[in-house]
C-alpha cells in the first residue's frame, strides 16, 4: 500500500493529465485527489484570513497557486504576501519581531491608489455635516487620492511598518497534517514556500 501512494505522490507532477493514470486507493478517490483537495482548502483558508484582515493591499495578494513537483509541493505566491504574513519594521526602527524591514524604499504608492479607490475612501469634508471645508479642495480628485497615497505610504515607511498578520503560516500546519493523514511518510520539509515578484 506506502508502495502505491508513493508511486502516485511522483506521479504527481503530471496533473493535467489523465486521471486514469493514478491508482484509485479508497472510496473512489485517488491519492492525488485527496492531496489537490488538501491544497485547495489551504489555498481557500488563506484567502479567507487575507479577506478577513481587511489589509491595505491589491488582489494580487490572492494569487496563490500549488505547483507539484516529484514529491515536493511547491506554495507560489506573491512576494508580498510573506511581508504581510511576518509583518515589516519600519525604516531604523524595531516594532515587531521580523526579518523584514523598510530600508530605502517605501511602500508603492499604486497600492494605496488602488486601495482608496477599491473602498471608495471620501477624502474630501462635507462642508455641510462636518461644518469646515477640506484643506486641498484645490486639488483635483485624482490629486487628493495621490497626496493621500503618498500619505499613507508615508507612514507606513517611517512610523508604522506592517504589522505581523500570520495570513498564511498559520495554516502551514493544518495543511501538512491533512496531508499526512493522506500520505504515509509525508514530511513537512516536502512543503516548499516559493514567492515571486509580480
Amino acid at each position: 500500500m506506502a508502495r502505491k501512494i508513493n508511486d502516485s505522490l511522483n506521479k504527481l507532477d503530471s496533473l493535467g493529465t489523465s486521471k486514469d493514470s493514478f491508482e484509485v486507493v479508497t472510496g473512489g478517490s485517488s491519492v492525488v485527489e485527496c492531496i489537490e483537495l488538501a491544497l485547495g482548502n489551504f489555498i481557500q483558508r488563506v484567502i479567507k484570513n487575507i479577506q478577513d484582515a481587511d489589509m491595505i493591499v491589491t488582489g494580487q495578494i490572492e494569487d496563490i497557486s500549488i505547483q507539484v513537483e516529484s514529491d515536493v509541493v511547491n506554495v507560489l505566491a506573491n512576494e508580498y504576501l510573506v511581508y504581510q504574513d511576518k509583518g515589516v519594521n519600519p525604516s531604523g526602527q524595531q516594532l515587531y519581531n521580523t526579518p523584514f524591514s523598510y530600508r530605502e524604499l517605501p511602500p508603492p504608492y499604486q497600492v494605496f491608489i488602488d486601495y482608496i479607490k477599491t473602498k471608495n475612501l471620501q477624502l474630501r469634508n462635507n462642508e455641510t455635516y462636518y461644518g469646515k471645508p477640506s484643506p486641498h479642495k484645490d486639488l483635483t480628485d485624482e490629486e487628493e487620492i495621490e497626496k493621500a497615497a503618498h500619505a499613507m505610504a508615508m507612514s507606513i515607511f517611517k512610523k508604522k511598518g506592517i504589522k505581523p498578520r500570520d495570513i498564511y503560516s498559520r495554516e502551514i500546519p493544518q495543511l501538512i497534517k491533512d496531508i499526512q493523514s493522506l500520505v504515509t511518510g509525508f514530511a513537512a520539509e516536502q512543503i516548499k514556500e516559493v514567492f515571486v515578484s509580480k
